[in-house]
């Protein structure tokens, strides 16, 4: 119950029966309603949605007057018994009833008593309520017979009893579908049910707001609004995949109790009494740290969970790494049992009873997540704040230490060399994992300095080396001068890359971070510049180049078949810039001062209007037609009678021309048009006008060959005219638009004035971009509108520009570009987003064939790739083949260095190296296509299986010859020794199953050599799920489940008579997970594995395994531990990395020595979705080869690579204004992608 001297809200604990509940009066009467009528009913929730508190704080005391509600029970109180769900029960009824349990007892024989006791009221019906009901699924997951037991005792007491016994059941929604296979035990089969969520914005208002009135205290409706809009927040992803907040549906009870009393103390000190007519505002409300209030609940609920410091460390450490991505992203995870860095179950318990965590039961183990997102930021801010407070600095420094790749330069930042001395002579379980390798490498560090003490006191002894003594000071303060300024750059660079910036500014910042960095060696500083040079290539794989960089001055673009214009009109400077796209065509330009003279106050709009005109249109009015061909000639075109600014006609808004007819429209509504084709000079006179809007003109669009106009306008109108032209003399006077196109009803939009127009080319659909960023699409046969506007954008919708009669671009003030595949027949649309810059789009046009021109506020010019991008550093080679996935494979040990892919006729070899690879295409003996491949580098042999499942064996020169008898699955995958004379054929075929082959091969190109001879396996290895040999030798890897085992084939005669298996090494205390997949390194001296759960690591088996099984104790080096999928291909190359692939299409670089995964962003496996089935490498580790299961590409792995591609991109380095925006004058200045 919540002190009356320390405020109405009761923090974490739950409610009881003397409690006031507030927000949940419509949930309390339903279920008091259907228990009256349904005597047996189940209600179930999510985790901390208020069971508890609504059960006895609501419910109980509106069934007093019905009912003696027996003491809520539960099935986990720590009791002994024949029945420990049972005697918990009766124990828990004891507490108040009087009647204590008998070791006989049932609950039927127990309920029986209570109703025989004498009474001096009227008697009343009981009721029974069991909460946490989910406890009797966690406690113990085998104890079958006791939960049979309990529910058929729990049945008998409903059903047998001598008068109706009412029972009211409370538990998770999550274990609900458990209660099925103890249903029939229960009267009415618990089908009678009632959900509660969490609470809803109202309930939550009304639950801040109630407590508070019922003591006297206004809590004004302002800021409890504020409030609940602040706990309502979740954490999502937005389409880059960042971590964004949002408003939710829902607030957590739990959450709003501990809010609201810390704001009460806030707002009336500790002891929380307020005075007469206090109020609660919103400026108190804004005043709240809401994260603070969420930390002091963590730490209250940690200190809970592990009393002691050393405990505490174990499970904040354990909830930061495991259940918070890097992210601030929430993450599930199991409990390692009995291991020292992770919290025991009952310290998750208590977490959980204050629902800071929660657990859910699966199949194959207990999962743990936090409860809710906001959660992530405070637990993170009581850990910091905990680790200050309790751990040494050392310890500290031994967490930054780990955290920015073990870098030695923290060693300079302990307080004195005393710090550590008493703390090295400590047992190393005293320390963590982390800790311990610190102190080892300080104790390296120290030796070292001293080293280097002893011999600089002798240098100071020599007098001959005083001089080389105050050279080498020059040159050190020199050195530490420039790590200054590296240091400055490195956090210049990093702030650019963390402040959204255009895509030429990320990329020259990544190329500039991974300057000195050659091949994938960890880099020398904490932060890999590599990852975000690799995101930013694939979030500008549709920029083929950078014509224009940013220079702060506003650029407008537009294009037809034969030229390019650009234009600058803002600030009282204008330029228009044409450009012929011919090769070797000419430009040109209009200047301010040409400008000027068919515009005296300014040019507004401009556009192309064929046969090598560009129409103007000016700030006074008036429209001007040039002549591309010779820029100084202009025609001014006639207007109407009386068509002045003045006279309500305003400024030229927007214009637009179909290279005949020319159309203008104006800041007061009204529209010109003017036939071009016009024999003689009538052409300057318009054909048609009219007041065709009530505010500006913001779009137009001539389709139909002219005969026909769309119009926008801010008015939030768009409408269709006929342009016929009538018999009386003067222009048409447009009056009634023949359609006009009606908003989506309802709207809701901040400002629904549209933006932009455009028609299909075959006139069919009519597209206008709103204020607000909505796009709406109307038939223009009839009018008629689809259902769903088009969404994509935040902002603006200001260019519209049809690529085909069923593609659509737009650009927004948002710095989107968004192609839109459209669908007439089903007014479906495919939305796919080519590129989001941090300014706002002002000019689309199209750049020739599947190509687009974009311009900037900022004054870029992109040119951009409409169709399927290239990646930059990758291309595909092989398609998927008759149903049949690709193969592609690194032929190691070949020269040139080459690989053998699968084709539509057989077998290719290419060479990789060159701008023009090599291709050669093998002679088609074997039947296409290829369903697998594998390669013996020592022998030069490649072993491939054909569609007909005939084994062959190949030389890189296409001779080969089949092997007789040997036959492979449909699903087969092969090895081959190292020698070329034993292949292991694993086969997961629907019809056979699953089972490993071994095959004895007769030595290549020798006459007379005898035909393969299947070796006998045991059934150990028969079953095997991947097998791999080991390199130089006739021993095999395999793997079953999550067993993992190295065996040896001893074939001692030219048959297989005799042949053996040995088992050599069962490796032991493997990462839990079924292994998926296994590679070798180069030597054989490595073992790297991937399992289910995404894990990837490394085993040194050295080079000459121990004899003894049991001898296996390998401790594997964890590489990658995230479970971002399962793993399904690895490749060990002779680099310093490791490459993998998963089944989501994933491929990563793994460090060869620590997890330090490098995800390769791309989209070549992921559309469609597609496991990475094969991985190889060239011999240099250069060139990566990876098969899906829809196609294989070769990717370029080369760092320089990577750079090139970017600096090709951008076309320069950093522009003068980015150097002044992003670095200081005293940091060394940046010159990636400048040409020296």
């Amino acid at each position: 119950m919540a002190d009356a001297h320390a405020g109405p809200y009761i923090g974490p604990s739950p409610l009881d029966e003397t409690d006031p509940i507030f927000g949940r009066d419509a949930e309390i009467e339903e279920l008091r309603d259907r228990l009256i009528a349904d005597r047996i009913v189940l209600l179930y929730s999510p985790s901390g949605a208020g069971k508890t508190s609504l059960i006895e704080a609501g419910l109980r005391p509106r069934l007093a007057d019905r009912f003696d509600v027996l003491p809520t029970a539960r099935v986990s109180a720590p009791y002994g018994g024949a029945n420990r769900y049972v005697t918990s029960v009766l124990h828990c009824w004891a507490t108040r009833t009087g009647v204590k349990p008998r070791a006989d007892d049932t609950l039927l024989s127990c309920v029986s008593r209570m109703q025989d006791q004498p009474s001096n009221t009227r008697p009343r019906r009981l009721m029974i309520v069991l909460d946490q009901f989910e406890e009797i699924f966690t406690l113990d997951s085998d104890d079958i017979a006791q939960k049979r037991e309990f529910f058929t005792q729990l049945g008998d007491v409903l059903e047998h009893g001598a008068s109706p016994v009412w029972a009211l059941v409370s538990m998770r929604e999550e274990y609900f579908s458990w209660l099925d296979a103890y249903r029939d035990l229960v009267p009415t089969r618990l089908t009678n049910t009632m959900r509660i969520d969490l609470l809803t914005r109202e309930q939550a208002l009304e639950a801040l707001t109630g407590p508070a009135k019922a003591v006297g205290v206004d809590f004004r409706e302002d800021a409890a609004e504020r409030l609940v809009h602040d706990l309502a927040q979740i954490r999502t992803r937005d389409a880059n995949g960042q971590a964004v907040m949002r408003e939710g549906r829902f607030v957590e009870p739990v959450q709003l109790q501990v809010v609201g009393l810390s704001l009460w103390r806030q707002c009336f000190g500790e002891a929380g009494t307020p005075p007469a007519g206090a109020v609660i505002t919103l400026d108190q409300v804004q005043r709240l740290d809401t994260g603070a209030a969420l930390a002091s609940y963590c730490n209250l609920a940690l200190d809970a969970a592990a009393p002691t410091r050393a405990r505490q460390r174990v499970v904040r450490e354990w909830i930061e790494s495991r259940l918070i991505t890097a992210a601030n992203m929430r993450a599930q995870a199991t409990l390692d049992a009995g291991v020292r860095a992770s919290p025991t179950a009952a310290e998750l318990g208590v977490l959980q009873q204050y629902h800071l965590v929660r657990a859910q039961s699966r199949q194959d183990a207990q999962w743990y997540e936090l409860t809710h997102d906001r959660l992530t930021e405070p637990l993170r801010a009581s850990n910091a704040q905990w680790r200050t407070q309790f751990l040494p600095h050392w310890k500290q420094l031994a967490r930054a230490w780990a955290l920015s790749g073990e870098n030695p330069g923290v060693f300079g930042k302990l307080t004195s060399t005393e710090e550590l001395d008493d703390t090295l002579l400590e047992p190393e379980d005293m320390h963590s994992e982390a800790e311990n390798r610190f102190l080892a490498a300080y104790r390296r560090h120290r030796e070292s300095r001293a080293r280097s003490r002893k011999w600089r006191i002798l240098g100071y002894a020599l007098g001959t080396v005083t001089l080389l003594f105050l050279i080498g000071f020059v040159l050190s303060a020199w050195q530490l001068r420039s790590t200054k300024q590296d240091l400055a750059r490195q956090n210049a660079l990093f702030s650019l890359l963390n402040s959204r910036p255009a895509p030429d500014a990320a990329l020259l910042a990544a190329v500039e971070g991974t300057r000195g960095q050659h091949g994938h060696d960890r880099p020398d500083n904490a932060f890999d510049f590599r990852r975000p040079l690799l995101g930013t290539l694939h979030r500008a794989r549709h920029i083929d180049a950078y014509l224009a960089r940013a220079d702060g001055r506003m650029l407008e673009v537009q294009a037809d078949a034969t030229h390019r214009v650009t234009a600058r009109l803002e600030n009282g400077r204008w330029a228009i810039e044409i450009v012929e796209l011919a090769q070797g065509g000419r430009s040109a330009s209009l200047d301010e001062a040409q400008l000027r003279n068919q515009h005296p106050q300014g040019v507004r709009a401009f556009v192309l209007a064929g046969a090598g005109t560009l129409a103007t249109g000016g700030q006074d009015g008036s429209v001007a037609l040039w002549s591309i061909a010779q820029p100084g000639r202009a025609t001014r075109l006639a207007l109407p009678r009386g068509a002045r600014p003045s006279a309500g006609w305003g400024p030229v808004s927007a214009l637009a021309s179909d290279g005949r007819r020319l159309v203008a429209g104006f800041e007061g509504g009204r529209v010109v048009i003017w036939d071009l084709a016009r024999a003689g000079g009538n052409w300057q006179q318009p054909v048609a006008t009219g007041r065709a809007h009530a505010m500006r003109v913001t779009g137009l669009a001539l389709f139909d060959n002219g005969r026909q106009l769309a119009t926008v306008s801010r008015d939030g109108k768009a409408r269709l005219w006929g342009l016929t032209e009538g018999a009386a003399p003067g222009p048409l006077l447009l009056t009634d638009p023949s359609q006009e196109l009606t908003s989506p009803p309802g709207n809701t939009d901040w400002f629904s004035g549209y933006h932009s127009v455009a028609v299909s080319p075959d006139g069919s659909l009519v597209v206008a971009g709103t204020r607000s960023g909505r796009i709406d699409v109307w038939r223009a046969a009839d009018g008629g509108r689809w259902p769903r506007p088009l969404s994509g954008h935040d902002d603006a919708v200001v260019r519209l520009v049809f690529t085909g009669d069923r593609q659509l671009l737009s650009g927004g003030w948002d710095g989107r570009v968004i192609k839109w595949q459209l669908d007439p027949e089903g007014m479906q649309v495919v939305r796919n987003e080519l590129i989001d810059l941090p300014a706002q789009i002002t000019g689309l046009a199209p750049g020739g064939h599947q190509q687009l021109l974009a311009s900037t506020e900022q004054g870029e010019l992109l040119q951009m790739r409409v169709d399927t991008p290239r990646n930059p550093i990758a291309r595909i080679v092989a398609r998927k083949q008759d149903n049949a996935p690709p193969q592609l494979l690194a032929l190691a040990g070949s020269s040139p260095s080459q690989a053998a892919a699968s084709d539509s006729q057989g077998l290719t070899m290419l060479q990789a190296e060159g701008a023009q690879p090599a291709v050669r295409r093998l002679p088609g003996q074997f039947q296409p296509p290829v369903t697998a491949l594998a390669w013996s580098r020592a022998a030069q042999r490649l072993a491939l299986a054909d569609a007909s499942g005939n084994v062959w064996m190949v030389g890189t020169d296409g001779a080969g010859l089949p092997l007789p008898d040997v036959r492979a699955g449909k699903q087969a995958r092969l090895a081959l020794s190292a020698g070329a004379d034993l292949l292991a054929i694993r086969s997961d075929d629907p019809g056979s199953g699953r089972r490993l082959q071994m095959w004895r091969l007769p030595a290549a190109g020798k006459p007379g050599a005898s035909t393969p001879c299947q070796i006998p396996l045991p059934d150990d290895l028969a079953r095997a799920t991947n097998a791999v040999f080991r390199p130089g030798g006739s021993e095999l890897a395999v793997s079953d489940d999550d067993r993992l085992s190295l065996w040896r084939i001893d074939v001692s005669a030219p048959d297989c008579a005799g042949a053996r298996a040995t088992l050599v090494r069962q490796f032991q205390d493997l990462p839990r997970g079924q292994i998926t997949s296994l590679a070798f390194d180069h030597q054989g001296n490595a073992l790297v594995a991937g399992n289910y759960l995404g894990k990837v690591y490394r085993l040194a088996i050295g080079p000459q395994p121990s004899t003894d099984p049991a001898k296996a104790s390998v401790a594997p080096v964890l590489l990658k531990q995230d479970a971002s999928g399962v793993i399904t291909s690895l490749a060990v190359p002779d680099a310093p990395f490791v490459v993998a692939g998963d089944d989501h299409g994933n491929l990563f670089l793994l460090d060869s020595h620590a997890d330090r995964p490098l995800p390769i962003p791309q989209a070549l496996y992921h559309d469609p979705r597609q496991p990475v089935a094969q991985l190889s490498v060239s011999d240099d580790g250069r060139w990566l080869y990876a098969a899906g299961t829809e196609v294989a590409a070769v990717w370029d792995l080369d760092l320089d690579a990577w750079r090139r591609q970017a600096c090709a991109i951008v076309g320069g380095g950093f522009t003068a204004q980015q150097k002044a925006d992003y670095f200081k004058a005293d940091t060394r200045q940046p010159d990636a992608c400048e040409t020296r």
